[in-house]
């Protein structure tokens, strides 16, 4: 993962204080601040505290992008590439084959009209 990163930041695919998104539990806070990225987590709930406002407002915000992510991980799921059942004798290399349908994806119609 932290090479693949690091691989698009050569590549200036991103550029130092950008920011990723991730579900809760994600622990790669350090390997991003290496390549000076930030990660965008929405904030942990505890019985402990009630959430403050800041804390409400960042959860409205990154659910507001995490839906274009939904959207775009559902169009890879209904890519034609990924219909049909994967015999366990390919199981080795179906990261191959998610990369390919996100990849193609790329070139259907945008999720977000701006």
């Amino acid at each position: 993962f932290y090479d693949y990163l690091k691989h698009l930041k050569e590549m200036e695919f991103i550029a130092n204080n950008d920011a990723l998104m991730a579900d809760k539990g994600f622990l790669i806070e350090k390997e991003l601040a290496l390549l000076d990225l930030q990660l965008n987590i929405p904030p942990l709930a505890s019985s402990a505290r009630p959430f403050s406002e800041s804390d409400v407002n960042l959860t409205r915000k990154i659910a507001t992008h995490r839906i274009h992510i939904e959207r775009a991980i559902n169009q890879i799921k209904c890519f034609k590439l990924l219909k049909r059942k994967i015999p366990v004798s390919m199981f080795n290399c179906i990261n191959a084959h998610w990369f390919v349908a996100a990849m193609l994806t790329n070139f259907q119609d945008t999720l977000v009209k701006f």
